[in-house]
């Protein structure tokens, strides 16, 4: 599902996507063609060496008729890793993985894991070649465009302070529950006797007993239990409190401010629900792996207690709602899809070359000293800039042609970073690619842990927009006296 928001958003930027799917039992390729999506199938039971040979084989026909330096690759996998991508990469022109195991070593240009946990804003989870670029947190969540709208109502909502949840508990445990904890879950409910409340069970498309769970329950007040509901979205809007797992549907949730009680159906989900209730949104009831009797125990006085804290719930959907925007797979595809960037050492004759760019009123505008230029203060300054060992001025080409400029200047709490474009080259994506060339660049060159800042003005909306979408966050304000008169014309 989380490949069919970011094909979603793809396809929103004018690309062509293809599914590469191996026919194992409870495949979802009939899901995916109903988005209107080709699917090529494969073989179940291959090896990585043989699935990448299998992979490249089912897009040969393709490649040739869009060229190889057209295709960007995505791999969504716990089984295919280094060996698999190690063979593909070199077939497209980027690969994305997508992975939240943490320990494992990958062989591509850019990693998404989108969870939250402690430091990951800071340092990289997964190993990756230095020029690589990790996606880490939930402001990379896949989500469809569908939450971003209803996310959009909800906010109107809080602000015109009309919203009003309904007494619900929303109980879903993803697409297949092999398990059945929903129906154990919905026991709980029952169990937990809340007055004035009732429950909409939601069976995933794959659930192993649909049909027994909705004729066991049906006719009984207050419950309402059905399969794969196309109207998912609005049921989890209205909703006051969920019950189900912590996969990719904490960050669905979270978009639409809707806390919690957190059941991890796997090892690799106990990090987030225990992340989301440090973080003040959720209640994690344990692993699945316990006893049935345990954790119906668990989730029946945690219902009871969550039902009838109204404060709490307020709180909570606040505080998710700050993890998450839900525009995490346009972020995701605009990454995916940028230009590619490349960065040389910039040379003192350079200076004449990009004085042109430098000098234009549209890029004057963007520097707090917005004065006009004289090319003999430029030149001057850009020789001392290239020979100053606490800068690096590089020049950033795409398709063999310069289009930009970017600056480091080292101190001892990192580096700061300043960049600009050949304004005949705005409006092409290419600032946010400069700006990550630049990045992977300096961890090349430099070290990978150098923490990169930058300062802009609060009216430079554009430089903003490049920052924030190559994953800048501002984290303070900072008040700046633009420089005297007497001094402007020095200045570049």
């Amino acid at each position: 599902m989380r490949c069919l928001a970011l094909a979603q958003a793809l396809r929103s930027r004018g690309a062509r996507v293809v599914f590469v799917c191996a026919e194992h039992d409870g495949h979802l390729i009939a899901r995916i063609e109903a988005a209107g999506i080709v699917v090529l199938r494969i073989p179940a039971g291959l090896d990585e060496a043989e699935d990448a040979a299998a992979t490249l084989g089912a897009l040969e026909n393709r490649a040739d008729r869009v060229g190889r330096a057209a295709l960007v690759g995505v791999v969504d996998h716990y089984v295919l890793g280094l060996g698999w991508e190690r063979v593909v990469r070199p077939r497209v022109a980027r690969l994305l993985v997508i992975d939240d195991l943490p320990e494992r070593v990958h062989d591509a240009q850019l990693l998404l894991d989108q969870n939250l946990r402690p430091g990951s804003w800071v340092e990289p989870l997964h190993r990756l070649p230095s020029t690589g670029r990790a996606l880490l947190g939930p402001r990379y969540a896949l989500l469809r465009a569908g939450f971003v709208e209803a996310r959009q109502g909800a906010q109107q909502q809080t602000q015109q302070q009309t919203q009003q949840k309904e007494q619900v508990v929303l109980i879903c445990f993803g697409g297949a529950d092999p398990q059945n904890l929903s129906e154990l879950a919905l026991s709980a409910f029952v169990a937990a006797d809340v007055e004035g409340w009732r429950v909409e069970v939601v069976l995933g498309p794959a659930h192993p007993d649909p049909h027994g769970v909705i004729e066991r329950w049906r006719g009984r007040a207050g419950i309402d239990v059905v399969q794969d509901p196309p109207d998912l979205v609005a049921r989890m809007t209205r909703a006051g409190l969920f019950v189900g797992s912590g996969g990719s549907i904490s960050w669905e949730r979270a978009c639409l401010g809707l806390p919690g009680i957190t059941v991890s159906l796997a090892e690799n989900q106990s990090p987030l629900c225990e992340a989301l209730a440090e973080a003040g949104g959720d209640v994690h009831a344990g692993a699945a792996t316990m006893s049935a009797a345990a954790l119906r125990a668990r989730l029946a006085a945690a219902l009871s207690a969550l039902t009838a804290d109204a404060a709490w719930r307020r709180g909570a959907s606040r505080r998710l709602m700050t993890l998450c925007d839900g525009r995490g797979a346009e972020r995701v595809a605009r990454a995916l899809l940028a230009p590619a960037i490349s960065l040389r050492p910039a040379f003192a004759a350079h200076a004449v070359a990009v004085f042109p760019w430098r000098n234009d009123p549209r890029t004057r505008a963007l520097f707090f000293d917005p004065s006009p230029l004289l090319l003999d203060n430029h030149c001057a300054w850009f020789a001392r800039a290239v020979a100053d060992p606490r800068r690096r001025l590089l020049i950033g080409a795409c398709d063999g042609v310069d289009v930009g400029v970017a600056r480091f200047d080292l101190d001892d709490d990192g580096a700061e970073l300043s960049v600009y474009l050949d304004p005949d080259a705005h409006g092409q994506g290419l600032g946010p690619a400069l700006i990550d060339a630049a990045c992977a660049w300096l961890a090349t060159h430099e070290a990978q842990d150098i923490p990169v800042r930058a300062r802009i003005r609060s009216q430079n909306a554009a430089s903003l927009a490049a920052f924030t979408a190559a994953g800048f966050a501002e984290v303070e304000r900072v008040l700046v006296r633009p420089p005297t008169s007497a001094n402007r014309k020095a200045t570049t």
